[in-house]
């Protein structure tokens, strides 16, 4: 994976390859760690009780092969002419892009701010509507993209500072830093697009990422001790700041076998994966994809008529699947952990490779329906944003994610034209491949 990403950077868009890469080091990378460094001999393993919790046999004859066949068909080249990710169409399809946004700069201004200050506004919603403000938020990445493929060089220099700027205030006052780490992931390969990079620029680009997230991981936990424990009253920024230069400042301590424990047990998705195959089916048996038909009807419905529906969410699944009670801090089984604990091994196999089959669909079609508009390959990384941590999530997550963000995109292609670079032509007028993209996907 880390080849096909840098075979592809400043090629094509590096999206499917990101996530593909997040469910290796979670699901095989850092399992690996926990069974040959972290395991029960470790005392810090030990004692928290991180070790993994099947045999190593166990754990592998079931994971590597689903996550093998998940990336593989989610990963898998899109090869028509018109459609790919990469390569000359995707060149042609920036210069037409960037020909949109010349012509008409004012609707990258208007969803950046738009999204800033839905991003304010957002908290005082109620839980129903705040999705909806956490995706007009969302779509100020795609505005920001829409700013820096332009020729309008004033407009870069002003919107995406001041974006930044209130990305990081945001993230500091409520010291979760998930949107920096992983809408990061989905978009740095938009900025390379049409870049002449060598393999030294890009390995150097990918190992600083790699840096980065291993920072951040430390940075943050420390940061939420001060600011959510000790009531820190002073400069968040100035603290923050601090922390990470300390972090960088430590150099190969940063790795050091006990230091890295604490990033270890936050990425080793692994560990709970492990519970599930502990319960079940010793303790509970197989869901026979029960509970995942009822998070699949869950995605479509709204809570208006499905009052108790399945919440995206580790609290439940942990629970259910796993055996252990969370409370005060989140995680989940994973869809791995949901595939297993379904339908055993050779059907949880089955089930990943389907599943990465449907991610792979939904991105085809983005490119498929941005032939007539171009602008909507921008808006990428809103709708994969939360499948790019899915691995650390669940399958109701996904569809979520998926189908929500296809039809607040759609409803905003519907009265909104010119947010995609198209005139309104009336509302009574069908938008026919948008709609049938969404019926598609649901």
């Amino acid at each position: 994976m880390i080849l096909a990403i840098l075979y592809k950077l400043g090629k094509g868009i590096v999206l499917l390859e990101s996530i593909a890469l997040m469910y290796v080091i979670t699901c095989v990378v850092m399992p690996i760690l926990g069974y040959e460094v972290y395991n029960y001999n470790h005392y810090l393993s030990r004692v928290l009780v991180k070790y993994m919790q099947v045999s190593e046999h166990t754990y592998f004859s079931y994971a590597l092969p689903a996550i093998s066949l998940f990336v593989f068909a989610m990963t898998l080249p899109i090869k028509s002419e018109q459609t790919t990710d990469m390569g000359a169409a995707i060149m042609k399809q920036f210069a037409r892009i960037r020909q949109i946004n010349n012509r008409n700069p004012k609707p990258g201004i208007v969803i950046v701010c738009t999204g800033i200050v839905m991003l304010f506004v957002s908290r005082l919603l109620p839980s129903s509507l705040r999705f909806v403000g956490d995706l007009f938020y969302f779509s100020s990445f795609a505005a920001i993209l829409y700013v820096y493929h332009s020729d309008n060089r004033k407009l870069k220099i002003i919107l995406i500072p001041l974006f930044v700027g209130v990305l990081l205030v945001s993230a500091l006052n409520s010291a979760m830093f998930t949107v920096i780490a992983y809408m990061g992931a989905t978009v740095y390969s938009f900025f390379l697009i049409g870049s002449k990079a060598s393999l030294f620029k890009k390995i150097t680009i990918f190992l600083a990422g790699v840096v980065f997230i291993l920072v951040l991981q430390n940075a943050k936990s420390i940061y939420r001790t001060y600011v959510m424990q000790k009531q820190y009253s002073g400069n968040k920024a100035e603290l923050f700041a601090g922390i990470l230069y300390d972090q960088f400042t430590r150099g190969d301590a940063l790795i050091e076998k006990d230091a890295f424990f604490f990033v270890f047990i936050r990425m080793n998705q692994g560990w709970n994966i492990s519970n599930v195959l502990k319960k079940i089916p010793s303790q509970r048996e197989y869901e026979n994809g029960r509970q995942l038909l009822r998070v699949a009807f869950a995605s479509v419905i709204p809570r208006l008529f499905w009052a108790d529906k399945p919440e995206a969410g580790g609290k439940f699944n942990m629970q259910y699947y796993a055996g252990l009670k969370i409370e005060g801090w989140s995680t989940n089984i994973g869809p791995l952990g949901e595939a297993y604990g379904n339908f055993g091994v050779g059907g949880g196999i089955i089930y990943m490779f389907l599943l990465g089959l449907f991610i792979r669909w939904i991105y085809k079609k983005v490119f498929k329906l941005g032939i007539k508009t171009p602008l909507l390959i921008l808006w990428l990384p809103v709708l994969f944003y939360q499948v790019t941590y899915s691995a650390e999530t669940d399958t109701l997550q996904i569809l979520n994610s998926l189908f929500k963000t296809s039809f607040f995109i759609y409803l905003i292609y519907r009265f909104l034209p010119s947010w995609f670079g198209k005139q309104k032509t009336g509302v009574s007028k069908p938008v026919l491949p948008m709609r049938n993209t969404i019926a598609a996907n649901n």
